[in-house]
């Protein structure tokens, strides 16, 4: 069962998802021939089949473009993204139309009605004009998208497809409606076929002779009788979404609707391939031709649009527009798989506290999407001789390279020599050896430093870190442990 989604308005309608509409009506034009308009340019009469001067008497504030190819395809991928919530068997066909294979799915959505009305309600939400066919091939179902009908009258009782009425319906169809050439139109008609059924009634011997092999195959695989094989829609590995608003945009407080709408699509993105996102890249395209990039870290553990639309703003208080912006993209390269975490049986007993770890994620993004990524650092230890050379500062992001036996971050500017009683090192009290000893043995071509390091409990319940001198037979407290 093929149902097809045709897109009349393919580059003029918003795309998804929901942003407030642009002001002015636009309209694509093709040979000086309008081709697709907007609702605000078909509100003031302005209708596809117009010449151009027609159109632009009709409405002089009129906005055209022609129509960009590579632009319809990544229009219609974009499109495919939210047909992929129904299928894994999405096919695009040029230049405006998605085939979506829905036999499998039926089960899911119980039934053919509710995955319909969920589909349905989707584009309308997003103000994108759709046209529907349902057909037992991928060509039966683009043919009737372009037929007013129910679609449930191709149904049966129990909601399967019933292909008699489909192939009922076909042979009503006019003959103009198969896609061919225009030649071959004209001579279907001076022929007297005037329907489907008119040029199904002739021999396939006559069609072959008269309209070529190729004709006949076209009709077999209309009706099922030969295979109609299509590519499936394979989600890319890198995310990319653009934004067009002819230079519409000059305030940056404007954008927080387009960016709203590119996160959005991200989430679809990340849902489908079950990733996280580490960084965004923003892309400003000015009317004058000039490019801007910001770039965006971003250290959630799962997708958050919410969270995610917050750090842009909060990065674009910074941020002043060159000029009236004509395109915004978002591109996504960076991305790790989302950790699967499964619920704990005795949550309170529980040694981490996930929600406080993402919280804290969220709050460092916060601090770096206001003060830049510079602005913050953690200490990290490194692979060096002694430990009060090892503690370095490093990237809130970046992860340890190599683990460490457990040592304090935080050391004292100089080691503090303790007192000894009894061969018991003293601070305060004596202090209890709970781990180690750990040998350092270093720095034996300049001045040798043997330590035996320690961890070690105060009187009031504080873990220091100290270590014992082997060659001067002293102890040293060195640091502690939060």
């Amino acid at each position: 069962m093929w149902l097809c989604i045709r897109f009349p308005r393919l580059l003029l309608d918003q795309p998804l998802p929901p942003e407030p509409p642009l002001s002015g009506p636009q309209a694509l034009l093709r040979n000086n021939q309008i081709e697709e308009v907007n609702r605000s340019a078909a509100a003031a009469g302005v209708q596809a089949g117009q010449s151009l001067s027609t159109a632009r008497s009709l409405c002089p504030e009129l906005q055209c473009r022609t129509p960009d190819p590579e632009r319809m395809q990544q229009r219609l991928s974009q499109l495919a993204f939210w047909g992929y919530r129904f299928t894994p068997e999405v096919s695009l066909a040029a230049p405006d139309c998605l085939l979506l294979n829905i036999r499998g799915s039926l089960k899911l959505f119980a039934g053919f009605h509710p995955l319909y009305r969920r589909l349905r309600s989707g584009f309308r939400k997003r103000r994108i004009a759709a046209r529907y066919g349902l057909g037992h091939t991928p060509l039966a179902a683009t043919l009737l998208s372009h037929h007013v009908h129910e679609l449930t009258d191709l149904l049966d009782n129990n909601g399967q497809l019933n292909e008699s009425a489909v192939i009922a319906l076909l042979d009503q169809l006019p003959s103009q409606f198969l896609p061919i050439e225009p030649k071959q139109q004209e001579r279907l008609l001076t022929l007297g076929l005037n329907t489907l059924k008119d040029v199904r009634n002739l021999p396939s011997t006559a069609l072959s002779r008269r309209f070529g092999k190729q004709f006949g195959q076209l009709l077999a695989r209309l009706y099922g009788e030969q295979a109609d094989p299509r590519p499936y829609f394979q989600p890319p590995d890198t995310f990319f979404s653009e934004r067009q608003f002819n230079g519409e945009l000059t305030r940056s407080e404007e954008l927080r609707f387009p960016l709203a709408g590119l996160l959005d699509e991200l989430g679809h993105f990340l849902q489908l391939k079950q990733w996280v996102c580490r960084e965004l890249r923003w892309h400003f395209c000015y009317c004058d031709g000039q490019h801007d990039e910001l770039q965006l870290p971003v250290s959630h553990a799962h997708f958050d649009r919410r969270q995610l639309l917050t750090l842009v703003l909060l990065k674009l208080e910074h941020y002043s527009l060159r000029g009236p912006v004509d395109s915004l993209a978002l591109h996504c390269a960076r991305f790790e798989t989302v950790q699967q975490r499964s619920h704990e049986l005795f949550p309170q007993a529980s040694l981490f506290d996930h929600e406080r770890h993402a919280r804290y994620l969220a709050l460092l993004d916060k601090l770096k999407a206001r003060l830049g990524n510079s602005a913050l650092w953690q200490p990290v230890l490194s692979s060096r001789h002694l430990p009060e050379q090892s503690t370095t500062r490093s990237s809130t992001a970046k992860p340890a390279d190599t683990i460490f036996p457990q040592r304090p971050l935080w050391l004292l500017p100089h080691p503090l020599r303790l007192q000894e009683q009894q061969q018991q090192p003293y601070w305060q009290g004596p202090l209890t050896l709970l781990q180690g000893p750990e040998r350092l043995d270093n720095l034996w071509w300049q001045q040798r430093q043997v330590r035996d390091y320690y961890i070690a409990r105060t009187n009031h319940n504080a873990l220091c870190w100290v270590y014992r001198d082997c060659l001067q037979q002293r102890w040293y407290l060195h640091g502690w442990f939060s």
